[in-house]
């Protein structure tokens, strides 16, 4: 399980020391699937990943950007580049507290997408 800086902070401030396991950490940074850049301002613009916050109760400033992809706490996400691909629904992964989901853009405009991502949220993450 990820945490987050502001997380972080509290828990040492209240003298309580993490571990966390490497190898995780190392499947997190050296997954190769191309991602997306990402720009925390455009993304807390869009009403579908503020609800995907809202849902997971989690606001925008606990949310920080991490070698390419959203360290929301909890998990971490990362979002596809769809370009080079035709439209696959079958897309959207969670595992090893990393969520994969083509761009958002992509996910607002595909109902079957959206269906994964709450399914995904209800029964995995929450």
């Amino acid at each position: 399980m990820g945490i987050n800086q502001r997380q972080f902070d509290q828990l040492t401030e209240m003298g309580i020391s993490l571990w966390h396991h490497r190898s995780s950490e190392k499947l997190v940074s050296t997954h190769s699937v191309p991602n997306i850049t990402i720009n925390l301002e455009q993304l807390s613009k869009i009403q579908l990943f503020n609800d995907i916050l809202l849902s997971l109760n989690i606001s925008i400033g606990e949310v920080n950007e991490q070698q390419g992809l959203l360290n929301l706490g909890l998990i971490n996400w990362q979002f596809l580049d769809n370009k080079d691909k035709s439209n696959n629904e079958s897309e959207i992964t969670f595992d090893n507290n990393l969520l994969l989901t083509p761009s958002l853009d992509t996910l607002s405009t595909s109902i079957t997408l959206k269906r994964q991502l709450w399914h995904i949220i209800t029964n995995k993450i929450l």
